[in-house]
């Protein structure tokens, strides 16, 4: 499958590929089909000032970028927190921007929930506002922020006392209807409104029509066939069944549609090793909320077994956002007995 596109969609794509190399600029077309960036959006909460407090300023890294906050302290008080600079995505993480920092001042705690589906920018927000007190020389512990022990090179590591979210572990061995992104559009339009923005982003170039060195740097994978550049979570059944390449078994549609991640929770590893073809004929819908929820709105739910097996006691260290999306944005083989999708290591 080769989409036609215009001379210039051509050189934007090879100006990525030239500064990130193939897979950094197909990386980045899948992050632009996500993220609408909301620009430089400010959020300020706070009461009245006494002379006392000083002025801060502190910074910490967000999803998109750096995310800025100047506050009024003492030591003892939090009187103002602003927001003042940010490129975070709008409607997820411009979420945490507009209704963390209230959460923050009424608390006069760094120790609040992350948002909802905003973690990374909720601890960017967090960092920042600690950045700042520590810049003042005030103690963020006393707001509610751990200090860990220093690493080995001197340097002292800060983090969230409630750092992290643990995820959800699917129940498996049982019959579960996958719910559409679309059954959930009512209860949750925002999010429904970003998903389907996912469609906007249907440029799908050749890489190996493009750049012909693939076929052989390639040779004996199935790249060397078909490779083009990602783009949004939608089209990812049209794209695993349109490539040219062979499929033999249903395990090549492992992270690519809820429907047989779900079969594979119901039937175990037996499920992999399905026809192709026939596991075609049940598939409805594209990567949607039950990948990452399990049809359980607002938790994070691991639904692909070979990465909480992988995991192991260490499962419950990672945050659920990270195990989120770190569950198909990962290497993945094949078992050579029960061709069974699995990671190279467990823990």
């Amino acid at each position: 499958m080769k989409s036609s596109y215009t001379p210039e969609q051509k050189t934007a794509v090879k100006k990525k590929l030239n500064i990130a190399g193939i897979a950094c600029g197909a990386l980045v077309v899948l992050i632009a089909a996500f993220a609408i960036i909301s620009g430089n959006t400010t959020t300020k909460v706070g009461g009245d000032i006494p002379a006392e407090a000083v002025l801060l300023t502190g910074t910490a890294q967000g999803r998109n970028g750096p995310v800025t906050v100047t506050i009024y302290a003492t030591a003892d008080k939090i009187y103002s927190i602003e927001v003042t600079e940010n490129t975070e995505t709008e409607n997820i993480g411009s979420v945490a921007v507009d209704e963390l920092p209230a959460a923050i001042y009424e608390a006069q705690s760094l120790d609040v929930d992350a948002i909802s589906g905003a973690t990374i920018t909720s601890d960017a927000i967090k960092a920042a506002v600690a950045d700042a007190l520590s810049s003042g020389k005030l103690d963020p512990a006393a707001f509610g922020y751990a200090v860990d022990a220093s690493d080995a090179n001197g340097a002292t590591a800060t983090t969230l006392s409630s750092d992290v979210t643990v995820a959800n572990k699917v129940e498996t061995g049982v019959h579960v209807t996958v719910m559409t992104a679309e059954d959930w559009k009512e209860e949750y339009p925002n999010e429904y409104a970003t998903y389907l923005q996912n469609s906007e982003n249907d440029l799908a170039v050749d890489y190996v029509a493009e750049y012909p060195e693939i076929a052989t740097l390639y040779k004996g994978m199935a790249f060397n066939t078909y490779y083009a550049s990602a783009r949004g979570h939608i089209y990812d059944v049209t794209d695993v069944t349109s490539t040219g390449r062979p499929h033999k078994l249903a395990n090549c549609f492992t992270c690519k549609t809820p429907n047989f991640t779900a079969m594979v929770n119901e039937q175990g590893d037996s499920a992999y090793s399905l026809a192709f073809d026939d596991v075609a004929k049940e598939v409805t819908e594209p990567i949607s909320c039950y990948n990452c929820h399990a049809n359980t709105p607002g938790e994070i739910t691991v639904t692909h077994t070979y990465l909480t097996d992988a995991m192991g006691e260490d499962f419950d260290q990672v945050d659920a956002a990270n195990l989120s999306c770190g569950q198909c944005h990962v290497e993945y083989y094949f078992a050579t007995d029960t061709k069974a999708t699995t990671l190279p290591y467990t823990n």
